[in-house]
């Protein structure tokens, strides 16, 4: 296109400049490739967004995509992103961009949130642990949640035998019934997941002695000296069973004898001898 004017005394000025003129503006297009429609994982899952958008007249890779929730509103911008906390729910995701020109476009995807668990975890008592009515055993537990961080105060404990025994991080407890108890820590999160941990612990009955009896030599025996001694015990315990091989055995006029429910002794000294047999339960 060339502008001219003549001024009064015949001179002439000219400009020029070039244009191009296109057909009626189209929108750009844009779909989303990035990630599935119909996804659905669990809070705190590190999820790629990623789009790709063209234009009739715009180059190449020089559109910019915008990404929005439905639920959490702006996530970013970028042809691809990535989000790790988007809400526990349903989510419309969408990537949209404009031309040069003004035009815009979209496109949409749905994605789910699922509420994951949270981590429960103990650390005392130990399993299998073994105490006496009466004991005081300390409760321990930790919750760690994505969602909703440490949560350790919400800890509920159970026991299969006494049912609810406490609600904290931990605690001391010390009328648990006699038996073997069940117990487990349980925790929920925010958004409704649930977990839990376990552990068993058996409460003793009040510890009752063993019970030790001398099979020989007879009580009020005569022994000749210089000759071996037989010394025969049994002993037993409630708890323990047999403890037979524990037995010590002692004499009032020579000290120790050795050890063991059946033991032959080379010989005692002249006189009178106590001997003594005892035991000792775990």
């Amino acid at each position: 296109i060339t502008a001219s004017a003549t001024d009064a005394d015949g001179l002439q000025g000219q400009a020029t400049l070039t244009v191009r003129v296109r057909n009626p503006n189209a929108p750009p297009t844009i779909t989303v490739t990035s990630p599935p429609a119909g996804t659905s994982v669990g809070f705190g899952t590190v999820i790629t967004l990623a789009a790709t958008a063209a234009d009739d007249f715009d180059a190449a890779g020089s559109l910019a995509v915008r990404w929005d929730s439905s639920r959490d509103h702006a996530l970013g911008t970028g042809a691809s992103i990535t989000v790790s906390h988007l809400s526990v729910g349903t989510h419309t995701l969408t990537a949209s961009t404009t031309d040069s020109d003004g035009a815009n476009a979209s496109a949409q995807v749905q994605v789910t949130i699922t509420p994951t668990p949270p981590v429960v975890t103990i650390s005392a008592p130990n399993d299998g642990t073994r105490v006496f009515a009466g004991t005081p055993i300390t409760f321990t537990g930790n919750v760690t949640d994505a969602l909703d961080g440490n949560i350790s105060s919400a800890l509920r404990w159970f026991s299969d035998k006494d049912g609810l025994i406490g609600m904290a991080a931990s605690f001391t407890k010390s009328n648990l019934s006699i038996g073997t108890h069940l117990i487990t820590a349980m925790a929920t999160n925010s958004a409704g997941g649930t977990a839990h941990a376990t552990r068993t612990i058996t409460v003793r009955p009040p510890n009752t002695p063993p019970v030790l009896a001398i099979t020989a030599p007879a009580n009020g025996g005569a022994l000749l000296t210089g000759k071996p001694v037989i010394l025969g015990a049994l002993a037993t315990d409630a708890d323990d069973g047999d403890l037979g091989a524990g037995v010590q055995w002692t004499s009032s006029r020579d000290g120790a004898l050795g050890s063991g429910n059946a033991r032959v002794v080379p010989s005692l000294t002249l006189g009178a001898h106590t001997l003594t047999a005892t035991v000792t339960d775990r």
